[in-house]
C-alpha cells in the first residue's frame, strides 16, 4: 500500500469519516507488518538451516566426484608412463601390416596393383621314407 500526496488529498475531501477509516487501515497494517517482522526470522532461519544443508551435501557430493576423478587421474598417468617406458624399451611389438589385395581380401583383381605380385605357394607332395 502506498500513499501519495494524491491518496490523501482525496482522504481529507471524503470527509472526516474516510481520514478515521484510513488511519485505522494503516494502524492494522503497522500490526500486521510488526507481527510478520518478528515471526519472519524463525521462517528465515528455518530456510536458511535447510538451504545450508542442501549445499554441504552438494558439496559433500562435488569431494567424492573430485577424489574418485583424483583417483583415476592417477591410475592413468602410472598406466601412461608404464607405456612410455615400455615404448623406450621397445617391449611392444608392432603389429604387422597386411597389405590386402583380390587374394586376402574381397578385393577384384582389376584393383591389385600392376608392379606387384602375390607370391604364390604350393603346397609340395609329402615325401614317403
Amino acid at each position: 500500500m502506498s500513499i501519495s500526496y494524491g491518496t490523501i488529498r482525496r482522504r481529507y475531501y471524503q470527509g472526516l469519516d474516510s481520514i478515521v477509516r484510513f488511519v485505522i487501515q494503516l494502524e492494522d497494517r503497522i500490526e500486521e507488518l510488526t507481527a510478520m517482522h518478528v515471526s519472519a526470522p524463525q521462517i528465515s532461519i528455518r530456510r536458511l538451516s535447510n538451504h545450508i544443508k542442501q549445499l554441504k551435501q552438494a558439496l559433500d557430493n562435488k569431494d567424492t566426484g573430485l577424489t574418485e576423478a583424483h583417483q583415476l587421474n592417477v591410475q592413468l598417468q602410472a598406466r601412461i608412463r608404464e607405456l612410455e617406458k615400455s615404448l623406450e624399451e621397445d617391449t611392444i611389438e608392432p603389429v604387422p601390416v597386411i597389405k590386402r589385395d583380390s587374394h586376402n581380401s574381397n578385393q577384384p583383381p582389376a584393383l591389385d596393383l600392376p608392379w606387384v605380385k602375390p607370391k604364390r605357394t604350393r603346397s609340395l607332395p609329402k615325401q614317403r621314407d
